[in-house]
């Protein structure tokens, strides 16, 4: 009966939260204010359903390479690598794409025994997980092409760990690890591998810099969380969501340059998505 009671109340408070901060004056106040910080364009962002390009917005759907969409796994400070799968699901194309002007330069290609189910990146080389055909009961390989000697390979396992989906295994200076726990919380943690020292990350980092205090002020609709990480010497730039609707119809995603031996925080970027974003899958730092 105390569960259902808690329940019931927090329901409660959740709808009388949306209430008082849902209103289109808030939005608007919060809208005002990502905006009145600097914005820095040296950055490369990749969501669910979009590439920022230095500020400028391009649908995934949009980008094609011979009338098929691109499906990008990893960013480069020049362009992207991607594949693309034809309507068989077997037969696919390895591509390098350049940022300046899109164009495609083709690596190679596979024909494939089943169809594709998703691709990722890893150490140079693209893997495409498919259902193993020599297996009777359920078990999926994966189609390895190494981008260095141009060569096909298929492996039963591809490992990821957390430096994986933070920063695509870009860095071999620090170590991240993080673990997403109930109500809003999440503990990362950053590890530099040549002296052991570790340290957290948690929201109290709002608090080191201007923007962060009048960011911390309002209530976000998205959890607080670091989503991707890149890494500069000492400076490691750190991803964050920020929802001002219940629905995170008006998102901003924001980057905080954050340095490990000093621990001071720098504002960088916001960008802003007139529509909810699943999920950010990599981001990179232009360093210019």
């Amino acid at each position: 009966m105390k569960k259902v009671l808690m329940l019931f109340l927090c329901i409660v408070l959740m709808f009388s939260l949306v209430s008082c901060y849902c209103s289109n004056k808030k939005i608007q106040e919060i809208d005002e204010m990502f905006k009145s910080f600097k914005q820095n364009n040296n950055y490369v962002l990749l969501t669910c359903y979009e590439l920022v390009i230095s500020g400028k917005h391009y649908e995934l759907s949009s980008i094609k390479y011979n009338d098929k969409k691109l499906n990008i796994v990893f960013l480069e400070e020049e362009g992207f690598y991607s594949y693309t799968v034809d309507e068989t699901g077997k037969s696919c194309e390895f591509l390098y794409t350049l940022y300046n002007n899109f164009e495609t330069i083709l690596l190679g290609y596979v024909e494939l025994p089943s169809k594709v189910i998703d691709g990722i990146w890893k150490d140079s080389c693209f893997y495409l997980r498919i259902d193993d055909p020599i297996k009777d009961d359920f078990g999926q390989v994966y189609c390895c092409f190494n981008t260095i000697n141009k060569e096909i390979s298929y492996v039963d396992e591809v490992l990821k760990d957390d430096n994986y989906f933070m920063d695509k295994n870009r860095n071999d200076r620090y170590t991240f690890s993080y673990k997403n726990y109930a109500l809003f919380n999440q503990r990362f943690y950053v590890i530099d591998n040549q002296t052991g020292n570790k340290k957290r990350i948690s929201k109290s980092i709002l608090r080191k810099f201007d923007e962060g205090k009048r960011i911390n002020k309002y209530i976000s609709f998205t959890l607080f969380g670091v989503i991707q990480a890149y890494v500069i010497e000492n400076d490691i730039y750190l991803l964050f969501s920020f929802g001002s609707d219940p629905l995170a119809d008006n998102l901003y995603y924001y980057i905080v340059k954050w340095n490990f031996d000093t621990e001071e925080c720098e504002f960088v970027t916001a960008i802003y998505f007139d529509y909810f974003q699943e999920y950010a899958d990599d981001m990179i730092i232009i360093n210019k």
